[in-house]
């Protein structure tokens, strides 16, 4: 739970692979807690559809930095 790492890979679909570029992007500390508190949050789910206490607004902004992730990468 340290940051996104990053990995541009290509191939074949088989066997084949060529390996690129790679990258890491840290979450800071703050969203590092946020993230363990959410963990917490989350031993109370018992559907999959459950987001209990600040688990949708951590997996929106979650989605967020990885999208800013890849697209600075790329």
């Amino acid at each position: 739970m340290d940051g996104i790492d990053i990995a541009l890979i290509e191939t074949d679909g088989g066997n084949a692979v060529q390996r690129g570029p790679s990258g890491f992007v840290a979450y800071d500390p703050a969203f590092r807690r946020l993230i363990e508190a959410g963990l917490e949050d989350a031993k109370s789910i018992r559907k999959r559809d459950q987001r209990p206490g600040a688990l949708a607004a951590i997996e929106q902004e979650l989605t967020r930095r990885h999208g800013e992730a890849v697209l600075g990468f790329l």
